[in-house]
């Protein structure tokens, strides 16, 4: 992937994995939200012991699995941040011609 096409990407990617976040916690709270969850227990809507186990274990692995893929991409933007930058400085130096980039 070209470096200077990232932000759009990571951008697209950040919004995606937003929405995604959303719509758990609107149309799948049980995925995302605890306090939806401890509600239901409260009224029995989860009647056995290993539901109630695994839907309130459930939106903490959810939120927790979401907050590492945000840490992934937010390395990703650090990371091609950086090799736009190393880039630009071997072209300064004349270590490397103008034309023989492989990004735009």
């Amino acid at each position: 992937m070209p470096v200077r096409t990232w932000p759009v990407v990571g951008v697209l990617l950040l919004t995606m994995l937003l929405g995604l976040g959303v719509w758990l916690v609107w149309f799948a709270p049980l995925l995302a939200n605890p306090f939806a969850v401890q509600a239901r227990l409260e009224v029995d809507a989860i009647p056995c012991a290993t539901m109630a186990w695994s839907a309130a274990l459930l939106p903490v692995v959810a939120l927790f699995c979401l907050l590492i893929v945000l840490a992934l991409l937010l390395f990703a933007f650090i990371a091609f941040a950086h090799e736009r930058r190393y880039l630009d400085l071997l072209e300064k130096q004349g270590l490397m011609p103008s034309g023989a980039r492989l990004t735009n």
